[in-house]
């Protein structure tokens, strides 16, 4: 509960100077830029439980190691806006030249999901 404090760091990068002092008001931080692996490892390393707000997916640009890592410390991400996954595209050809058969690919990953999966070298122009 409570209103919202604007801590009056201008980046995300500045957060490391705050030291404890970040936390003088709660635990709950809501980010309203990026979200990137730097972020979770300084929040990670607090004793008491955070809680990260992000305005949706689309702002965490982070090593799915750091994320996990946040995670596994006992803190929360929250995300103000959640999104709706509706479909998944694939590319059956890898950069190496291996190709993977794309109607197996595309039954195997949409009965996974659960949502229409489509070739990107198969849709119409």
């Amino acid at each position: 509960g409570g209103e919202p404090i604007d801590l009056e760091l201008p980046s995300v990068l500045m957060l490391e100077r705050s030291g404890e002092n970040l936390f003088r008001h709660g635990r709950r931080i809501y980010a309203t830029g990026i979200v990137t692996d730097k972020l979770f490892q300084l929040l990670r390393t607090q004793q008491r439980e955070v809680e990260l707000i992000v305005r949706d997916f689309t702002r965490v640009f982070a090593s799915p190691e750091a994320f996990y890592a946040f995670l596994r410390r006992g803190h929360r991400i929250r995300v103000v806006h959640r999104s709706r996954l509706l479909a998944v595209t694939v590319n059956p050809t890898a950069p190496s030249g291996l190709v993977l058969d794309s109607r197996r690919l595309c039954e195997a990953m949409q009965e996974a999901l659960q949502i229409p999966v489509y070739d990107v070298k198969k849709m119409p122009e």
